[in-house]
């Protein structure tokens, strides 16, 4: 799964993997995903409030700061 700083798939990008299990994503990405394209099925996580997205293999958004990715703090793999 690749993760981008800015819409249309610009910007600091950060790939992970579900092998990788949970991770937060990086500093220049936390409450910050402008874009992304999903390799694998995973679940998105804001911990403060608590909220989750399913993401699946194929799901791709190229305008995503003004929704979840503008709250995302970090990603693991599977169903949330």
């Amino acid at each position: 799964m690749c993760f981008y700083s800015g819409s249309d798939y610009h910007g600091t990008s950060w790939e992970w993997t579900a092998g990788s299990g949970y991770r937060d994503l990086p500093p220049a990405l936390h409450d910050n995903v402008g874009s992304f394209v999903a390799g694998t099925d995973a679940c998105f996580v804001n911990w403060d409030p608590k909220e989750t997205r399913q993401v699946h293999n194929g799901d791709w958004r190229r305008a995503y700061g003004s929704d979840f990715g503008g709250r995302v703090d970090g990603v693991n793999g599977g169903t949330c």
